[in-house]
């Protein structure tokens, strides 16, 4: 299967990568066009540009599901704590670095992104002035 039928586009110069809707082209689930990308043997940073500031997922939680500006620490630690205090520092037992997105269609539709990654993580997420948002996933490893 050809990667440009599942939405993958890629340029080499300088290097970024997206995902589109594949029905309509002018739909972008995620870009890396003008966004840092960093790859060595202990650290990644990879920052998306994702269409809408309605984001949802992020770990274990017992109250507000919706992502705000911040920095949304995940890792194992085999303790659970009782409670999250809304900052996403708190987590229950496990990581689960899901991420669901609203679509920037205009029929409101969401897709997924998933981190697999069992190291300790960092993602920070910025809202933007025209409605997107950057998200800068941040981890240890390599």
């Amino acid at each position: 299967m050809r990667l440009d039928m599942l939405g993958f586009s890629y340029s080499l110069d300088p290097f970024s990568f997206s995902f589109r809707d594949v029905l309509n082209k002018d739909n972008i689930f995620v870009s890396t066009k003008d966004q840092s990308l960093v790859f060595m043997d202990k650290y990644i940073q990879m920052d998306l540009l994702l269409p809408s500031q309605k984001i949802y997922g992020f770990g274990e939680r017992v109250r507000e599901f919706g992502l705000t500006e911040g920095t949304w620490t995940m890792y194992a630690t085999g303790q659970d704590s009782p409670y999250d205090d809304g900052t996403g520092r708190l987590g229950l037992y496990g990581v689960h670095p899901f991420l669901l997105v609203q679509s920037g269609n205009d029929k409101g539709d969401y897709f997924g992104l998933y981190f697999r990654n069992s190291n300790a993580m960092s993602p920070v997420v910025r809202f933007t002035d025209d409605g997107k948002t950057v998200l800068s996933y941040i981890t240890i490893g390599g």
